[in-house]
């Protein structure tokens, strides 16, 4: 685990009320971390790390120079801090936290749901700059199109890899010219689009029901226990 102090270097809407948060080092090194952890974030009171905090999934590679994350503005305390802030600004950053991290294997499907796709990005952005080659499956539901975030980077890892799928799934609305998927995950989409998941690494992150279902589809489908994997809230 490791306490650093990062500077923001952008912050760009990535749909509804989230917000991509893209910090670098301060020293010039990055964190090191599996793909698909999280870390802390720390509000600063000078050069000390403050109590104001919160743990946030890494959605970036652990190639990269600095760390993304994805952040719902939610109007809570911190989320509030962070939507004021600006370029340049200083954060803390500590970590990395959590079993769910991606180790290797070929054959992954990821189920998210919400910002529940943050990890999520984080794996896939790391099969695409290594190259990896297999079948790498992400399902993911938002309740309506516009809440959909980072759409544009999980498209451009989609190109960038041929073995990247991305399945979206709207569950409250049918948009105009929507040519993706509709209603819940169901075992039947997930054999639809990864017809490998009974022999896959199955990732899971989203709201705790949304998780416990989302489980047991994958067990349903002949998933071993050991290689479903959950991250969960609420």
């Amino acid at each position: 685990m490791e306490k650093k102090i990062f500077r923001i270097e952008s912050i760009t809407s990535c749909g509804g009320s989230v917000k991509l948060f893209v910090l670098f080092p301060e020293d010039g090194k990055n964190i090191s971390f599996s793909p698909g952890q999280f870390a802390t974030l720390h509000q600063l009171e000078g050069e000390n790390f403050g109590k104001l905090s919160r743990p946030y999934s890494i959605s970036s590679s652990p190639l990269d120079a600095g760390l993304r994350f994805m952040i719902k503005i939610t109007g809570g305390q911190f989320t509030s801090m962070l939507d004021k802030m600006k370029e340049g600004e200083l954060l803390g950053v500590m970590g990395p936290f959590g079993h769910f991290a991606y180790s290797g294997g070929n054959d992954v499907v990821c189920i998210a749901a919400g910002t529940g796709v943050a990890p999520m990005l984080g794996i896939l952005e790391h099969v695409s700059k290594t190259g990896l080659t297999g079948r790498f499956t992400l399902f993911y539901s938002n309740k309506k199109q516009e809440w959909v975030a980072g759409r544009q980077i999980l498209d451009l890892l989609e190109n960038a890899n041929s073995g990247i799928k991305v399945v979206y799934t709207l569950t409250q609305e049918q948009p105009e010219g929507w040519k993706h998927e509709l209603g819940r995950i169901n075992s039947e989409m997930v054999k639809k689009h990864a017809p490998y998941a009974p022999s896959a690494k199955v990732f899971i992150c989203g709201p705790m029901e949304f998780a416990k279902s989302m489980r047991e589809i994958a067990l349903g489908l002949g998933a071993s226990q050991k290689d479903v994997i959950s991250e969960a809230w609420g």
